[in-house]
């Protein structure tokens, strides 16, 4: 379709030229002013062309207006505002948009055809339907401006663009994943790996260093060792969940419906953590940032922030997962819940205790 009206417009070009130079040739030879007159006329009509398109360059502007979230496969609705503030009226445009899905890496071209009256502004609907959740980045590219004959196209480069996340359609069996026995622990939660002040919990002994309060000295092993032993405290953990969210590909060959399932798993079971009332944290690697960020999960309205953040996040190829790229160490957490969408090597970096979710495709294709 594009060969086509490029092929149109090429002949048209080369039309447009002979008749100027059969016009021009008639006049050499007959002299007659009536051929002089057509040329002159067909000449100014395309500096008047010229200038108009010119001005139309620069007094043109556009906004994107679209909803900022919505539901795959249903209509997402926005507008493209178009303001003309020219004294020429924009006979025949085109705005081309660019429609990208930022966790499928996959996007689309959309042209929109104008035209609008002098010192005039107009809304031109929009439309656009996703088959897969994520951020959606919708994008005005550049507007074409074709003369009055649509010989000639004159392209500006634009670049607004706008944001608009489309959110997994959620699994509602999610109890396949046993979190009950941490979900009603009404007790404090203390860190198995890390110590603290707490003396509600001892989690070892250590010898004495200079600083360690004697309160806490081991007498009885103190004597039975011949060195002097401290208890070690607990260290009561604030959150006793951690969600890790891959943003990392661990190959090319990550299909858009897996990277949906995979978003569409994750988003129920945190979504099921907010309807049963338990305090969480929701972590993941930012690519473009370089670091990890931690969300703390207290409202069904926190989440779905925290789901805009996530599934706009520019997704990179690396055998390695994303949690070698994490620090852990200040993070107040009991287990970390990985979710993780191919085989993978948890680092021994990581000083807590790591539950690997495997990426499950079965009962969630049958969702759909």
């Amino acid at each position: 379709m594009v060969g086509l009206k490029m092929r149109k417009m090429v002949k048209k070009k080369i039309a447009g030229v002979c008749l100027c130079l059969i016009l021009g040739l008639l006049f050499i030879i007959t002299e007659s002013k009536i051929f002089l007159a057509l040329l002159s006329f067909l000449l100014m009509i395309i500096v008047i062309e010229v200038i108009r398109i010119g001005l139309l360059k620069k007094k043109c502007s556009f906004q994107l207006l679209m909803q900022t979230s919505g539901q795959k496969k249903e209509i997402l609705k926005g507008k493209l505002i178009v303001h003309n503030n020219s004294i020429f009226p924009v006979i025949d445009a085109y705005c081309k948009l660019h429609v990208k899905n930022v966790l499928t890496n996959k996007g689309y071209a959309i042209n929109v055809p104008f035209a609008l009256k002098a010192k005039h502004s107009e809304e031109f609907p929009l439309e656009i339907i996703s088959e897969h959740c994520g951020g959606l980045r919708i994008t005005v590219d550049q507007v074409n401006y074709l003369d009055f004959s649509r010989s000639f196209k004159t392209t500006k480069i634009i670049g607004t663009s706008i944001k608009s996340t489309i959110f997994p359609n959620m699994i509602t069996e999610n109890n396949r994943w046993d979190f009950s026995a941490r979900m009603n622990q009404d007790s404090t939660v203390y860190s198995e790996y890390k110590s603290g002040h707490d003396p509600g919990e001892i989690i070892g002994h250590k010898e004495y260093s200079p600083g360690d309060n004697i309160r806490y000295i081991h007498w009885k092993l103190t004597a039975k060792i011949d060195k002097t032993m401290v208890k070690e405290l607990g260290f009561p953990v604030d959150d006793t969940f951690v969600l890790f969210y891959e943003t990392k590909l661990p190959h090319e060959n990550i299909t858009p419906d897996t990277l949906d399932d995979y978003a569409a798993q994750f988003a129920s079971i945190a979504l099921y953590l907010v309807e049963q009332r338990v305090l969480y944290t929701i972590a993941f690697y930012n690519s473009e940032k370089k670091s990890c960020e931690f969300h703390k999960v207290g409202s069904e309205q926190e989440l779905y922030n925290i789901f805009t953040d996530l599934f706009d996040q520019v997704r990179v190829v690396d055998d390695k997962s994303s949690l070698n790229d994490c620090l852990f160490e200040e993070e107040q957490f009991g287990v970390l819940y990985y979710f993780a969408l191919d085989e993978v090597v948890i680092p021994n970096t990581i000083n807590h205790e790591v539950v690997v979710i495997p990426y499950l495709t079965k009962g969630i294709e049958n969702e759909e």
